[in-house]
């Protein structure tokens, strides 16, 4: 009986949350732990999100604190009553559309459907074919991109060729439940309404039921995250 209340118990902390703290506590920074884990900042602050960890990750965790399962869920037992004095960031980020006044600055990337595969390829070191042109975005602060829309996975939220307009997500914790986002892979381009973040997996919906279930996406896949911030018609020149 014992050993059930324990195990409750132990259950009842948000251990993503823990480790952020205990992290701050000890003045580790997170992309140093995560470094150490082989993942980004951006995958770790996923996980974070995560309550309880998968064991995929748990046990590394916990190693690199030092601490073993016992002693974990001893601490789990001191902490699971305090109250949570972290609050959820508001969605507002330094990189969403923000009125800049006039402006020739090229500071967006147009990246057409059938370009996507180049844009993959050259996102780390902004080297892109020449089907993926540069533009001005005066109402965007910083670095936008242009993804046009292909196919009714998102329909009727968005039509084919539609372009979103996106900015970057610093990470993860400015997801929101019930929002579309751009989510960036080693493969490609995933436009979807976020659901939740659980065992290490990033679950989609999309807009038309045709096209779900989604295939969850796993976190250590993630390359970049993007807010959309409105959609237009690509302009001709």
């Amino acid at each position: 009986m014992e050993n059930f209340f324990d195990e409750v118990i132990t259950m009842s902390i948000h251990e993503g949350k823990w480790l952020k703290k205990t992290l701050r506590q000890r003045g580790i920074k997170q992309e140093d732990f995560a470094s150490d884990l082989g993942l980004s900042r951006n995958q770790l602050i996923v996980l974070m999100k995560e309550s309880p960890f998968s064991k995929r990750y748990r046990g590394e965790m916990l190693a690199k604190l030092g601490l073993s399962e016992e002693e974990f869920d001893r601490i789990a037992q001191l902490e699971h009553d305090e109250p949570d004095d972290e609050t959820e960031p508001e969605f507002h980020s330094p990189y969403n559309a923000k009125h800049k006044g006039s402006s020739s600055k090229l500071n967006m990337w147009w990246v057409p459907a059938k370009a996507e595969a180049g844009f993959i390829r050259g996102f780390a070191k902004r080297v892109f074919p020449s089907m993926i042109q540069r533009g001005s975005m005066p109402f965007i602060q910083g670095e936008c991109f242009g993804f046009e829309i292909e196919g009714f996975s998102m329909f009727p939220t968005y039509l084919p060729g539609t372009y979103i307009v996106c900015t970057m997500l610093e990470d993860a914790s400015w997801l929101k439940k019930g929002k579309v986002y751009v989510f960036q892979t080693h493969d490609g381009l995933i436009i979807k309404f976020f659901e939740r973040i659980e065992k290490g997996l990033i679950y989609t919906r999309a807009d038309n039921n045709n096209f779900n279930p989604v295939q969850p996406i796993p976190v250590e896949e993630i390359v970049q995250l993007y807010n959309i911030e409105f959609d237009m018609n690509r302009p001709k020149h």
